[in-house]
């Protein structure tokens, strides 16, 4: 059994050359396809093959793996080796049950004995290219090694292999994750086979195919004892949401005067839109954050300088009880709404069986921190708050590979379901269709209503329920 903590990918990334922010930055990852933090690719196959050169003495010759399926960190992964035959091995990766890596292995090959230079990679931003303009791309890398950080890491493939084969192989993950296709990668194999070749010092790549962004972009790499090629999808970039500017343009002054909203998850998504069409017409708002101190920072760049209306704060909203929430409530604010947009990355179940720890996840945000703060708004709010329970059409759509999701919005939603209408508190609850979003981004595209016109309705439908 084996975790990988952000400890390791860090120490990974620095002799590996590859700081793409879905293996290092946490802010950043949580807006990415895979929603947080996962271990490099190269990484998790390095650890792989040094486990089969631990039980077999037979020198590697080819290497053939696939991608399958992200391995988050401080989880546990299982490597299962199969020893086949003198020439043939195969390793799954498993995590959760689930099939991260497969990989084949023949041997029959020989010990490359070259060394190399010593050294490590500085730290550096991805390239952030377009999908077309990694047509014809070509680079030129320099193998330099770790000695200590790689004999006490994969002691065992560099006594089967060598140092050279073994740099060079995890040189394959900065290809893929810092130049092409660099920012918004997603590695999703390698066919590679280790031979004696001339160039000792440094790893040629260029790209061989690249047609559409639903295909792996393949790129033929050479060098340092290795050949054969990557293959790597270009990863959907983070949605970015219509700005102020535009909103203004198309928003009545003055439409949202009588708001003053707190929305609690506001720095990215439909919480960062909601707070944009409500300041744009006219509106008060305070956003709550956790993780995302970047989307913060810039959201009150963007709309501080348009409005004074506005102010970020960060807020656990996970973080116990309902006496939290009332000591937030207490801090001055009156709002006459709360948009609740807490939300954790929205997953794809396509077992038959429920899921019960990522069903847990859910009615912690959707069921248990929403009633906490509707109880918290109630007992200190003396005044009409309107508050906006954001459900699914995936409830009506039966969407049977994301039950646990739905299962617990329908939960949220019966909380409230009877209301007393003497009550200052009002829940109301909107069936939102599927919007474009981080969490519906993805390698295929699916269709998705128009964020502006479904939130812009549901904020004018809101204003008329304080009335």
């Amino acid at each position: 059994m084996t975790v990988f903590t952000q400890q390791d990918l860090d120490d990974f990334a620095l002799v590996s050359g590859d700081w793409n922010p879905i293996h290092t930055s946490p802010s950043d990852a949580r807006r990415l396809i895979t929603g947080e933090i996962v271990a490099h690719g190269i990484f998790v196959l390095l650890r792989a093959l040094d486990d089969l050169c631990q039980l077999s003495d037979l020198t590697l010759a080819t290497v053939k793996c696939r991608f399958l399926k992200p391995i988050f960190i401080e989880t546990e992964v299982q490597i299962n080796v199969s020893i086949i035959s003198e020439q043939k091995a195969k390793i799954l990766v498993t995590c959760n049950s689930l099939a991260c890596l497969s990989i084949i292995i023949t041997f029959g090959g020989t010990k490359n004995l070259n060394t190399l230079n010593k050294g490590k990679y500085s730290k550096q931003s991805p390239s952030n290219h377009e999908f077309n303009e990694l047509k014809n791309s070509t680079g030129i890398l320099p193998i330099l090694t770790d000695l200590i950080y790689m004999e006490k890491n994969f002691p065992h493939l560099i006594n089967n292999i060598g140092i050279l084969p073994t740099q060079t192989l995890m040189l394959s993950s900065q290809i893929v994750g810092m130049e092409c296709p660099g920012l918004n990668s997603l590695f999703s194999g390698l066919n590679i086979k280790f031979e004696v070749n001339e160039c000792l010092s440094e790893l040629t790549w260029m790209v061989q195919r690249h047609t559409l962004p639903i295909a792996p972009i393949k790129i033929a790499i050479c060098g340092g004892g290795v050949s054969g090629h990557l293959e790597a999808f270009y990863r959907p970039i983070m949605v970015k949401q219509a700005s102020i500017e535009s909103i203004k343009k198309v928003i009545k002054s003055g439409m949202f005067a009588n708001q003053r909203a707190l929305i609690i998850g506001a720095s990215r998504g439909l919480g960062e839109l909601t707070a944009k069409i409500i300041v744009a017409g006219g509106g008060e708002v305070i956003g709550t954050f956790y993780n995302g101190l970047n989307d913060a920072e810039r959201m009150e760049e963007e709309i501080g300088s348009i409005s004074g209306k506005f102010k970020m704060v960060q807020l656990n909203i996970l973080n116990g009880d309902t006496q939290n929430l009332t000591s937030f409530f207490k801090t001055g604010f009156v709002p006459s709404h709360i948009y609740y947009f807490a939300s954790p990355r929205i997953k794809a179940n396509k077992n038959n069986k429920v899921d019960g720890d990522l069903l847990e996840i859910y009615r912690q945000f959707f069921v248990k921190s929403f009633f906490n703060c509707v109880e918290a708004a109630r007992s200190v709010f003396t005044k009409k708050v309107v508050i906006l329970y954001p459900s699914t059409v995936f409830i009506d759509e039966n969407k049977s590979d994301f039950k646990e999701y739905v299962t617990a919005k329908l939960e949220g939603e019966s909380l409230y379901f009877e209301q007393n209408r003497q009550d200052n508190i009002e829940v109301c609850y909107k069936r939102l269709p599927r919007l474009k979003t981080d969490q519906t981004s993805g390698i295929l595209a699916v269709n998705t209503a128009d964020n502006f016109e479904v939130m812009y309705k549901v904020i004018k439908e809101l204003s008329l329920v304080r009335e």
